[in-house]
């Protein structure tokens, strides 16, 4: 009879460490989960101010522009926190969906430095120089093979991200490899004067 109480006792630790992982893989999953749909509307939100921040440089709208430019790095810098979080690192070793999150991973960090390394330089730059005018255009071209080597490696690190399973990262890969490697975000920044 003692035989027979250990194996009960036995079976109710595993089964008791059994439950508590399914909670624990549960809550995580929901965080996960939550922390993507954040990131998707921070997403947009980005995509949304890259859009207005083109427009305030082309009218010339410095003011307008540098609180853009804050707003789109102080975005860049949460959703690259988010990512570099421990739930993201695992998840991204897992099978299946491990690839689209590593990729969001990367794209966050692209952004972030675009953000700190081309975007924010830029707009400092313009507005310090009280706008887009010759002063700026000096400055700019002092700092343009900063500007071009910071585009390269975004475009080599977004060229290099393999395919995943779920569209909207997908779409997303896609969307960043597109602005990108376009001629028009460089020339966008500093080819307006």
């Amino acid at each position: 009879m003692g035989r027979r109480r250990r194996g009960h006792a036995v079976l109710r630790v595993i089964l008791v460490v059994l439950l508590v992982f399914v909670v624990v893989c549960v809550a995580a999953g929901f965080t996960f989960y939550q922390q993507a749909e954040g990131l998707k509307t921070q997403a947009n939100d980005v995509m949304a101010d890259v859009t207005t921040l083109k427009q305030e440089l082309k009218s010339g709208d410095m003011s307008g522009a540098a609180a853009t430019a804050s707003s789109i790095s102080t975005t860049a810098d949460a959703m690259r926190s988010t990512t570099e979080g421990t739930l993201w690192q695992l998840a991204s070793k897992l099978p299946y969906i491990g690839t689209d999150v590593q990729n969001a991973r990367t794209l966050t960090s692209v952004l972030g430095d675009l953000s700190d390394n081309v975007l924010t330089p830029v707009v400092s730059t313009i507005n310090d120089a009280g706008g887009l005018n010759l002063s700026s255009a000096r400055s700019l071209a002092n700092m343009s093979d900063e500007l071009n080597a910071s585009l390269e490696e975004a475009k080599s690190t977004v060229d290099a991200m393999p395919e995943g399973h779920v569209s909207e990262v997908n779409n997303a890969v896609a969307r960043a490899k597109e602005t990108i490697g376009s001629t028009s975000l460089s020339s966008d920044l500093t080819g307006a004067l």
